[in-house]
């Protein structure tokens, strides 16, 4: 049995662990909009993220997620939409505990769940790589859901969608480790400021802690909670100015636009964080992971220049960043 349990405390408590070097020989990642590199674009005629207000090449941020840098850094290349082909099967807007569908006007597009989106996988790729990193990343809209109305959840209490989101967060881990992953990456809930978000992250961190010792697979257990935390008390670890602006999105303070400069603002859209935020959150994870270093962005610019990605986007302006962390980071 492999796994990663003193890792995720040591994370959990905001120290630095050493991790052992890790050779993937690709990402397979199942999201939300935190790590969708365009299939949202590609679903809906590169609309959302509208890519006139700065949304990069279909992210919902000013540049690439920390899954693409991460990407970059192991096999040079950003991740691709499986929507085009790619290993990426995330979602703006999707769930971990059910499917959902952007309905503000035609057309209507499903948003499938990561139950649904593990199915894609298989019809798609057909098989588990036992050498490959899996990516689970969902939690934010599950802390949306909750904090909304009955049709937010679909008609389910709020325990009972806690224990749908558990229940499809772990079934993918175990899943996975039973079908020959090796390597299994899971973050769940960006909410650390919200009560809703503790008890989520608290019930899912019980589940796993339950199924953890029976896994064949090394189980990475990243704390966004621990980042967030960490990033507040001090920016400058992470390459941050002093100063970062916890309080404005960047596009409630610039001209929104193509090549806008998000530097020194923590959140982009008041939803999402900002690209220069999703590099520090790469570099966490990689040396949490074991993975390869992560390029600075300037460096990361040049390198893609050319790559051709699909692009679009959505904004959502004028919320608090405690709002933002609370609500918005990851959806």
């Amino acid at each position: 049995m492999k796994t990663c349990t003193v890792l995720a405390m040591l994370a959990a408590m905001g120290i630095a662990a050493p991790a052992a070097a890790l050779s993937p020989s690709t990402f397979y990642v199942f999201g939300d909009s935190f790590t969708d590199a365009g299939n949202i674009a590609a679903a809906t005629g590169n609309t959302i993220p509208d890519p006139s207000l700065g949304y990069w090449y279909g992210r919902f941020a000013d540049g690439p997620t920390w899954v693409d840098r991460l990407s970059y850094a192991q096999f040079g290349t950003p991740t691709r939409a499986s929507l085009t082909g790619g290993n990426n099967f995330s979602f703006g807007g999707a769930r971990a505990a059910q499917d959902d569908i952007i309905s503000a006007g035609p057309p209507v597009v499903a948003i499938p769940g990561l139950t649904t989106q593990r199915g894609l996988y298989f019809s798609q790729v057909g098989f588990v790589d036992p050498n490959a990193l899996y990516i689970v990343n969902f939690g934010n809209n599950a802390v949306n859901a909750i904090q909304g109305t009955d049709a937010d959840r679909e008609g389910l209490t709020v325990a009972q969608y806690q224990a749908a989101y558990v229940g499809n967060m772990v079934g993918a881990v175990t899943q996975l480790s039973a079908f020959g992953a090796q390597n299994i990456l899971i973050l769940g809930v960006p909410n650390p400021t919200e009560v809703e978000g503790l008890v989520l992250q608290s019930l899912l961190d019980n589940a796993l802690d339950a199924v953890e010792p029976g896994l064949s697979a090394n189980l990475y257990r990243y704390s966004y909670f621990s980042f967030f935390n960490r990033l507040q008390a001090d920016p400058t670890q992470f390459g941050l100015p002093a100063t970062l602006d916890f309080g404005t999105p960047c596009l409630v303070a610039k001209l929104p636009g193509p090549g806008i400069d998000c530097t020194g603002y923590l959140s982009f859209d008041g939803i999402h964080v900002t690209s220069r935020v999703q590099q520090a959150i790469a570099r966490d994870i990689a040396g949490f992971v074991g993975l390869a270093d992560v390029p600075e962005p300037a460096s990361w610019m040049m390198m893609i220049a050319g790559f051709g990605l699909v692009g679009a986007a959505a904004r959502r302006r004028g919320i608090s960043m405690r709002t933002a962390v609370a609500k918005g980071i990851g959806r």
